[in-house]
């Protein structure tokens, strides 16, 4: 699953300045800046917090500040292996392909590419030597996540072009 609405649980400490009668909307902003369009590893990325569904009642710290429970609803992007999705290719060179999914970047490797395409360095393109089909900077392709190495603020996904019904989709247009 890609997408899904889930529920998030977090803590916040807000300074003795911030607990007046605005409290609700300077907690709610610290929330949308902290989570919204941001990567989490547990969660994805977060593409929108829907609302801000339960605010507990603070607990008191020693030097003033009050530390809160916020309970909010967030639209998250999280891919899975073995997902096949689409995406434009935003990068070619020797190495591989660079694909864009969204706010994700996506690695295919050359070893992960079909045998039967060769990277063209004054075309900038892999291209398959049967149908002269190429894939460039700006190609929609077709790829299956292989592999998704979700570190503390990123998230590293290789993908494979090389099996049945997946590469090159359509060309966009300049």
């Amino acid at each position: 699953m890609v997408f899904a609405m889930i529920e998030i649980t977090t803590y916040e400490t807000m300074a003795p300045e911030y607990l007046g009668p605005e409290l609700g909307s300077s907690i709610q902003q610290r929330i949308y800046l902290k989570y919204q369009g941001q990567f989490h590893s547990m969660y994805g990325y977060v593409i929108t917090i829907l609302k801000v569904s339960k605010l507990d009642s603070g607990y008191v710290l020693e030097r003033g500040q009050v530390l809160f429970k916020i309970t909010f609803n967030a639209l998250v992007f999280k891919p899975v292996q073995d997902e096949v999705m689409y995406a434009i290719v935003g990068d070619v060179n020797q190495a591989g392909i660079y694909a864009n999914i969204g706010p994700m970047v996506c690695v295919i490797p050359k070893a992960l590419i079909p045998s039967d395409m060769e990277y063209s360095p004054q075309e900038k393109a892999y291209v398959d030597k049967k149908s002269e089909e190429k894939i460039a900077e700006g190609a929609t392709i077709r790829l299956k996540i292989t592999m998704i190495n979700a570190m503390e603020n990123s998230l590293r996904v290789c993908a494979t072009i090389q099996e049945d019904y997946l590469g090159l989709m359509a060309l966009t247009k300049d």
